[in-house]
């Protein structure tokens, strides 16, 4: 079975969506709302399906004095999952200077000492994340060692994988490109899953919140929390520029 590591980000006001907030006018309160509400719209998407569910999270070390990271994302986590299935969810704290490490080091202990058939890290971000996705994901890896989930710009939202590489500094410049060149040349086989948009910048945000408006116009299924939250704190996007009623 695979183990899907999502490495989390403190959920902290000024922390949580902070490359979102550099060019908008939101507030880190909005960043906050934004962010607690994708963890919780992509733990329910990944307790909806069979796979072992890890929560890698940050210490409290360096962050506001009461914040408890661990503590904030088992209380989202138990708002998103049933109690049952929540019993099932590992959280570990994280072990590395930045994602490349955090996710390395997460794939090959699971892989390696654990005798994991697979292991994939996973961003939060994601709000078009949907369980055919993880399924799909979960498939591939039976048949190709490595299995990646694009984004736009080169980076990745997932990355999976049934035996690991070199991790150091691949998810930091072109991680699409980066990963699957140490794969093939570790001798591995690349596969790839739909691509999807990761919320780091105000253009991610103009791109998918026009597309989730488009799927609630339709009647589609859309990212419930992560929806209400745009709603409730009134986020738009006008002239290009992203704004809350909250920040007015």
């Amino acid at each position: 079975m695979t183990t899907f590591v999502l490495v989390a980000d403190p959920p902290v006001e000024g922390i949580a969506c902070q490359g979102l907030l550099e060019e908008t006018e939101l507030t880190p309160a909005d960043g906050l709302e934004l962010y607690r509400a994708l963890l919780g719209d992509t733990m329910e998407t990944l307790a909806r399906s069979t796979i072992d569910i890890l929560v890698n999270y940050p210490t409290a070390e360096g962050l506001p004095d009461g914040a408890d990271p661990e503590a904030d994302l088992r209380e989202i986590a138990a708002e998103a999952m049933s109690a049952d299935r929540l019993a099932d969810v590992r959280f570990e704290p994280q072990v590395g200077s930045n994602f490349s490490a955090i996710a390395g080091n997460a794939i090959t202990h699971l892989v390696r000492d654990e005798g994991r058939q697979s292991a994939a890290a996973l961003r939060p971000c994601v709000p078009r994340l949907a369980r055919s996705v993880i399924d799909e994901a979960t498939l591939n890896l039976r048949r190709d060692d490595v299995i990646l989930g694009p984004t736009a710009r080169g980076d990745v939202y997932f990355a999976g994988f049934a035996e690991p590489i070199d991790f150091e500094d691949a998810f930091e410049t072109r991680p699409i490109e980066e990963l699957t060149r140490r794969a093939t040349e570790a001798g591995l086989d690349v596969g790839f899953v739909q691509q999807r948009t990761v919320l780091d910048s105000p253009a991610d945000f103009r791109t998918v919140r026009s597309r989730i408006e488009a799927d609630h116009l339709a009647g589609k299924p859309v990212p419930e929390r992560f929806w209400k939250v745009v709603q409730e704190r009134g986020i738009e996007v006008e002239g290009g520029v992203v704004r809350s009623a909250a920040a007015e």
